[in-house]
């Protein structure tokens, strides 16, 4: 370098501007301009261009092309004046960068116009520029989702907070959405392809969204978004399912998705953000329980039911170790002769001497899955009581026990199952194992290998709610199955009505060709009871004939 013109104090200023940490890209552009603008005259600088190429990236999804002017000293009447020197430089994104000086031809000034001092300076821009973008890389990973590129929660919190500042908020509807049964791609596909089908799934969404709107995952298959409220019922139809394809080889998978859905009006008494998470998740969870509903609004009483089941989750294991849930016994009668040829048993929550009934504590458990242990300890007490009646000299009967569709999931079930009863030396057509049919997969496919493996040991199989879910025929298809308990919805108000009844006697014709027995639910009137026996129905259970009951008064409606 043959002159000292960048020791100067305007040098010093040039680089202290861009040392600086920028928040945006923007901000970083124009500063370089300020930077510039200092050491200018000294270098006769009278504009400087950027080019800048880079592919799609994390930083950029669409990649980016810019042509930007940092500086000009719009003098006029100089153009015959101007020379131009360019510099290029490859990113580390295999992008390109040009800088492209445009000086003014001054012989008085000659030793400032040095092109090493320029190509210096070229490259404190472009290596400058590269640590903002570096930064502004950083601090985009912060608040965004690397796989989809979409923000993440820390990321939809801020863009939240922003439109909650400026008083827009109530513009919006927040969404948490949740895809149906994305997890079985992997099962079929690779992580890899199973990657891809996800981007595909949230590029479809993103051409849907206008400038404003909000799109960040937050983990896994759910989503959060902000749609803008007169748009809430378009996005709802536009996103009800989609459909993807995706080469596999030779051959091209085709996928439908459907998704569950929770949904928030927002206004402008929230505190934070935080509250459009929640409550749009207490919303999709909501959707999630019910099953048949995909879309569910929230409401300030979710909340009481969400800390309802907290507190149900926070006593559950206390209580289970300190044996505060009982054994009651629901008979089951031939409906002939009235007799008992058997009993459900059924747990109770004994709560601080208050009788909690199954429906106040048992979906909350179905929920988070601990009701693995209650069904096991209710097996233990099932198999203890019926252990004692036969040694006190009383008929052994068939008892029956439920299992959730959580323990199909569990590779040791069977041997579970195994150890409980054969400790009590019970023979093991004497316990009934009672599972609700079910819609999913992966549960289906399960209950296969159950059924399968649990008949080689002698148990009998009762599938309960026989007709509520979606897969009832493939269940007698696929299922080694003793017992189908009819769900009471068969005979609930219209269970007259002609489609019931054809529905009814079909299952019953089916049922006895493949002899399979069937049992009926919920027989509450000699109505009820009359319609079942007319229809060759042999037994049944229900307040007709009993409520369930302790097992000391079981036995002694059994001596009776």
């Amino acid at each position: 370098m043959k002159s000292n013109q960048l020791c100067g104090p305007e040098f010093r200023r040039f680089l202290d501007i861009m040392s600086e940490s920028y928040e945006t890209m923007e901000e970083v552009n124009q500063k370089a301009g300020e930077a510039i603008s200092e050491i200018a005259s000294l270098l006769c600088i009278e504009k400087v261009i950027i080019n800048f190429l880079a592919p799609a990236s994390f930083i950029s999804p669409k990649g980016e092309l810019v042509n930007r002017v940092l500086y000009d000293s719009q003098r006029q009447g100089i153009q015959d004046q101007i020379e131009i020197q360019g510099f290029q430089y490859k990113t580390g994104e295999d992008g390109k960068m040009y800088v492209e000086f445009y000086l003014h031809k001054d012989r008085h000034k000659t030793d400032s116009h040095n092109q090493e001092e320029i190509a210096f300076v070229a490259k404190l821009i472009f290596a400058f520029g590269g640590r903002n973008r570096i930064m502004y890389a950083l601090n985009k990973m912060k608040v965004s989702d690397v796989q989809t590129m979409l923000p993440n929660t820390e990321g939809f919190l801020q863009r939240a907070h922003q439109y909650m500042q400026d008083m827009s908020i109530h513009k919006f509807v927040g969404i948490f959405l949740n895809i149906k049964n994305f997890k079985y791609v992997n099962k079929i596909m690779d992580y890899r392809a199973g990657n891809r089908i996800l981007e595909e799934y949230v590029a479809f969404i993103r051409k849907l969204l206008s400038e404003r709107e909000v799109f960040a995952r937050l983990g896994g298959d759910n989503f959060v978004l902000l749609i803008e409220r007169s748009r809430l019922e378009e996005f709802l139809l536009q996103i009800k399912t989609i459909h993807i394809q995706m080469e596999d080889g030779p051959r091209i998978q085709k996928f439908s998705f459907g998704c569950r859905i929770g949904v928030m009006y927002l206004d402008q008494h929230l505190s934070n953000p935080g509250q459009i998470l929640m409550g749009t998740s207490i919303a999709m969870q909501m959707a999630k329980n019910l099953g048949n509903r995909d879309v569910v609004i929230y409401s300030p009483e979710m909340n009481a039911q969400i800390l309802a089941e907290k507190e149900i989750s926070m006593n559950y294991g206390k209580a289970l170790a300190k044996r505060e849930f009982l054994v009651y016994y629901q008979p089951k009668v031939e409906i002939e002769t009235g007799k008992i040829i058997g009993a459900e048993a059924l747990a109770r929550w004994m709560k601080q001497e208050e009788l909690l009934e199954p429906a106040a504590f048992i979906p909350a458990l179905e929920r988070n899955g601990s009701i693995c242990k209650l069904d096991f300890y209710v097996l233990d007490m099932a198999c203890r009581d019926l252990k004692n009646w036969i040694l006190e000299g009383n008929e052994a009967y068939c008892i029956s026990s439920n299992f959730s569709r959580w323990n199909l999931r569990e590779s040791d079930f069977v041997e579970r199952i195994l150890q409980v009863v054969d400790r009590y030396q019970l023979e093991h057509h004497f316990i009934e194992l009672e599972i609700t049919e079910t819609s999913s997969f992966e549960d289906y496919d399960a209950m296969i290998c159950f059924s399968r493996e649990i008949k080689k040991h002698g148990f009998r199989i009762a599938i309960d709610d026989f007709g509520e879910g979606f897969s009832s025929l493939n269940l007698l298809k696929n299922i080694e199955v003793d017992v189908l308990k009819l769900d009471k919805s068969f005979l609930a108000n219209g269970f007259m009505e002609d489609k019931n009844q054809i529905i009814l006697e079909g299952i019953l014709y089916l049922a006895n060709r493949l002899k399979i027995d069937v049992l009926a639910e919920g027989i509450e009137t000699s109505q009820q009871r009359d319609f079942i026996k007319e229809k060759g129905i042999r037994s049944a259970q229900g307040y007709f004939y009993a409520k369930p009951m302790p097992s000391a008064e079981f036995q002694r409606r059994l001596k009776e």
